[in-house]
């Protein structure tokens, strides 16, 4: 799951923007392609990273021996 995902989020809840999310039918089944990202905020459905949010990774064999991850497309840009 993502960092901030909050099961007690509605679907038609949105807790950046105000947007009325329930007038997106997409949003309502978790589909990324008709939902506003706004309206993905803190769900399943949310693929995107607000900058400043960060991208913390670390290897974990020692105490995880299951499993995968993958971290493509990423961008940074004057880190330090």
């Amino acid at each position: 799951k993502i960092p901030y995902f909050n099961p007690n989020y509605a679907w038609d809840y949105s807790p950046i923007g105000g947007l009325d999310c329930a007038s997106y039918p997409d949003c309502e089944t978790g589909l990324v392609s008709g939902c506003p990202w706004q309206c993905r905020y803190g769900k399943a459905s949310q693929d995107y990273i607000i900058d400043g949010s960060g991208v913390y990774v670390t290897r974990n064999s020692d105490t995880y021996t299951n499993g995968w991850m993958e971290l493509t497309g990423n961008t940074c840009y004057k880190n330090g």
